[in-house]
């Protein structure tokens, strides 16, 4: 402007030069709070690459170890199924849990990410075995209550509504198998 020496008021160029200042301080400001970001954001990647590495053992061995000894497996009572089951549904939700957050920080990051449709099909098996073990003890319980009863006491009515009942829900069961 001291070059030129337009014919401006003096308050005008006053405030032009605080805008100038006032920028120059952002501008400084902002070159500072990247360069932290930059340094931040390096040390979180580590961890968040850390993370994955950790995640993704874990989820292997829990894939694994679900498919060698989860519920599904051949001969155990249906009581130790639907123990293990709770076990593993308890395991799979914590491990997800997880598995979303380093999934959030590498988009965030802009890191590749990691994949876990594997073990969203475990999910998936998992709440159908839910529903197989929860209509097996439904059917469990019911035979054991007319095991109790007498014949003579019997309301056919009431029986009749218990298994169309749970014939609606095998007939579920097996729809959302599919």
């Amino acid at each position: 402007m001291a070059k030129y020496q337009p014919p401006l008021p003096r308050g005008l160029l006053d405030s032009i030069e605080a805008a100038r200042y006032s920028f120059n301080r952002v501008a400084e400001h902002a070159k500072n709070a990247m360069n932290e970001l930059l340094n931040a954001q390096s040390s979180f990647s580590e961890k968040l690459n850390t993370s994955a590495e950790e995640i993704f053992a874990s989820k292997t061995a829990y894939i694994n170890a679900f498919h060698a000894r989860g519920p599904a497996q051949r001969g155990i009572s249906h009581t130790e199924a639907f123990d293990r089951q709770m076990l593993f549904r308890n395991e799979y939700d914590q491990l997800l849990r997880r598995a979303e957050s380093v999934q959030r920080g590498q988009a965030l990051f802009g890191l590749p990410i990691m994949d876990i449709s594997d073990l969203k099909s475990v999910g998936r098996q998992l709440d159908l075995l839910q529903r197989l073990y929860g209509l097996y003890s439904d059917v469990y319980k019911l035979a054991g209550s007319f095991e109790d009863q007498m014949w003579r006491d019997a309301n056919i009515d009431d029986i009749e509504t218990s298994l169309l009942a749970l014939q609606t829900r095998y007939a579920l069961y097996f729809s959302f198998q599919t």
